[in-house]
């Protein structure tokens, strides 16, 4: 799994203190759902408001909120304040 994480200012840290603005994990083959689950809730927790799941190899995205893992049926992943606007062809033809 690999993870990327947004903010809208530089934190000018390397451990936040804040949450970002978004957090984008990036799915392996090896990756357990569990895992992945307890990571989202972290974020969640934390007070991240964006959470995206990406799975490559499917060719899928998924938001978090809530506790619960969403398929986006859209051809974009949309921020939840419609800020930011990633269209999912652009996102996985760069992985």
């Amino acid at each position: 799994m690999t993870t990327v994480q947004v903010t809208l200012d530089d934190p000018q840290l390397d451990v936040f203190e804040s949450p970002p603005f978004l957090c984008i994990e990036i799915l392996s083959r090896r990756d357990e759902i569990s895992e992945v689950l307890e990571k989202l809730e972290e974020y969640e927790v934390f007070g991240v408001p964006n959470i995206w799941v990406l799975d490559p190899r499917r060719r899928k995205a998924f938001t978090y909120a809530g506790k619960r893992l969403e398929e986006v049926e859209s051809d974009a992943l949309v921020t939840a304040d419609g800020q930011a606007r990633l269209s999912l062809e652009d996102v996985f033809r760069g992985l």
